[in-house]
């Protein structure tokens, strides 16, 4: 168990972008928030998305075969911990924004950073994740983003620009 505390601790000091990843559609939505996100390939563009086998979103993404990953700005942290809570209804997470859909038909976030709408290659055995490939079918990126993306880091959502210039401000004593 050790070793195990140690990796979690020391996986704290890696700063990763925040996603919310959607599917389904109707009443039939799920969605949750993941920082294990990461670009697979520009030939197909593609991505990888790792979703704990718990997760209450997971069946459904691994069944409707699409997805989508849109990438939250540092505005959006309660809809990042809304997306995190498993014990939420799928209304729940999903009302009070404003979402439509693109080429797979995955709820997008119309006011995401960046989407990325993918349709499910293949599914990869990650232990206690599973590995989703996604084949993107579509991509949107709002034009002015520059320092406004939402990060995880030290166990807590914080705006990029706040890393950036966190470092230059006085420390309290």
């Amino acid at each position: 168990m050790r070793e195990r505390e140690a990796f979690i601790h020391a996986m704290a000091s890696m700063a990763a972008g925040v996603a919310v990843i959607t599917t389904g559609e109707g009443e039939k939505c799920a969605g949750l928030t993941a920082t294990a996100i990461c670009s697979l390939s520009a030939d197909p563009p593609s991505l990888i998305v790792c979703v704990n086998k718990e997760a209450s979103a997971h069946d459904l993404l691994v069944a409707e075969a699409r997805f989508a990953v849109n990438v939250l700005g540092r505005d959006q942290r309660d809809l990042a911990l809304r997306f995190a809570k498993g014990s939420l209804t799928a209304s729940e997470k999903f009302s009070g924004a404003n979402w439509s859909t693109l080429a797979t038909g995955a709820p997008v976030l119309a006011t995401a950073e960046a989407v990325f709408d993918c349709a499910l290659d293949r599914v990869v055995d990650g232990y206690s994740h599973s590995i989703l490939i996604g084949l993107v079918k579509h991509t949107l990126v709002r034009e002015e983003t520059e320092g406004s993306g939402l990060v995880w880091h030290g166990r807590r959502f914080r705006g990029l620009i706040d890393l950036i210039i966190e470092p230059f401000l006085p420390r309290g004593e």
